[in-house]
C-alpha cells in the first residue's frame, strides 16, 4: 500500500534535491564568520513541554541547576513563535494521566509561557485534547483563563 506513494515522494524529493545542485553547480562563493550572507533567518519557531517543571520532568531528570542552562539555551536560540498546549484539568484540578494529579502543573504551563515571553516571542496556545462534550463551555472557560492570566 505505501509503495507507491513513497516512490512518488522519493521521486519528487530526489528532484528537488539533484536538480538544483546540478543547475548551480559552477556557482561558489565564500563565507566568513564576520559576513552576513542574507537576512536574518525569520520563522523560527519551537514547541515548548509544558510538563518542564512538573511531574513527570521535575524533580527527576529536570532540575533547578540543569533547567536554568537550559532555559539559557533556549534564550539565545530566541525562537520567534512558540506553541505551547493548555489544559484546562492544570486549572480546574482536573485529572491529567500524564502529570498525575501534581498540583505543580499550573504552575509549570505558567513558567513555560514566561520563557517563551522572555525569548520575546508570540505564542500560539493549543488548547489540548479532548473530549470536549460542552464545547462552548470549554472554549470560554478558556478564554476567561487567558485574559486574566498576569
Amino acid at each position: 500500500m505505501w509503495r507507491r506513494p513513497l516512490s512518488l515522494l522519493a521521486a519528487i524529493v530526489g528532484l528537488l534535491c539533484f536538480a538544483p545542485a546540478q543547475a548551480s553547480a559552477d556557482a561558489t562563493f565564500t563565507v566568513h564568520s564576520d559576513d552576513s550572507i542574507g537576512p536574518p533567518l525569520v520563522g523560527f519557531g519551537a514547541q515548548f513541554n509544558p510538563y518542564l517543571y512538573a511531574t513527570p520532568n521535575f524533580p527527576g531528570d529536570v532540575t533547578e541547576e540543569n533547567v536554568a542552562d537550559l532555559e539559557r539555551k533556549v534564550l539565545d536560540l530566541r525562537p520567534q513563535h512558540v506553541r505551547i498546549f493548555f489544559a484546562l484539568e492544570w486549572w480546574d484540578c482536573g485529572e491529567d494521566h500524564i502529570a498525575r494529579g501534581d498540583p505543580r502543573m499550573k504552575e509549570s504551563f505558567l513558567r513555560t509561557a514566561r520563557l517563551a515571553q522572555r525569548c520575546g516571542a508570540t505564542i500560539n496556545l493549543t488548547y489540548w485534547h479532548g473530549p470536549w462534550p460542552q464545547p462552548q463551555r470549554q472554549a470560554g472557560r478558556f478564554a476567561e483563563i487567558v485574559k486574566r492570566v498576569p
